[in-house]
């Protein structure tokens, strides 16, 4: 829910299960524009490897892993420093989509 909240849109937002599994293809399908990931999940160790290199996000090196305990606990339990989440969503998917724009002479 805070994906959307930060202006992104969670591919794996079809799963009704909170810890549910997502398929390879539907991951490819899927092609997010950044991977969000929490710091007990080893991303680093798949990255290299299929389905992960065949992603957009991965090519472009749009992979967040939150490395903050707190950070980390805050966006996965809602509580009175959601907002603290929040923020640091907002701040690392703004980032992404800022366009950079030449010096134009």
């Amino acid at each position: 829910m805070l994906a959307e909240f930060a202006g992104g849109r969670n591919a794996a937002s079809d799963l009704h299960a909170p810890w549910g599994e997502y398929s390879e293809e539907a991951l490819l399908r899927a092609q997010p524009d950044v991977i969000i990931a929490g710091h007990e999940t080893d991303l680093h160790d798949v990255l290299d490897r299929e389905p992960w290199k065949s992603l957009r996000a991965v090519r472009e090196g749009h992979v967040i892993e939150i490395n903050d305990a707190r950070i980390n606990q805050v966006l996965y339990r809602p509580g009175p420093h959601y907002n603290e989440g929040l923020r640091w969503l907002i701040e690392r998917l703004s980032s992404l989509s800022t366009p950079t724009t030449k010096n134009a002479h």
